[in-house]
């Protein structure tokens, strides 16, 4: 098994039509989603499985990564990243 997020980049909001491109290809060929119409993608059971995995693989590293910091202190942190 592949690790996650293997062959994909982070993807911005506004990535470029080739980026996109790239990360649906990844996950069409690794079997994470298929397309039930041309313009249409749906998460296959592999996929379903995958996202369960990312979801719990988040949410521990957020439980991890905000011990001991106060709400107050996170969104400070969250927002001076992303401003």
């Amino acid at each position: 098994m592949k690790p996650i997020g293997h062959g994909l980049n982070r993807i911005s909001v506004n990535a470029d039509i080739h980026t996109l491109t790239a990360a649906v290809e990844t996950v069409l060929a690794d079997g994470w989603a298929s397309r039930p119409a041309p313009d249409r993608l749906t998460l296959t059971c592999r996929g379903r499985r995958r996202l369960t995995e990312v979801a719990e693989r988040v949410a521990t590293f957020r439980a991890l990564s905000t011990s001991g910091i106060s709400p107050d202190e996170y969104r400070t942190a969250v927002l001076n990243e992303w401003l």
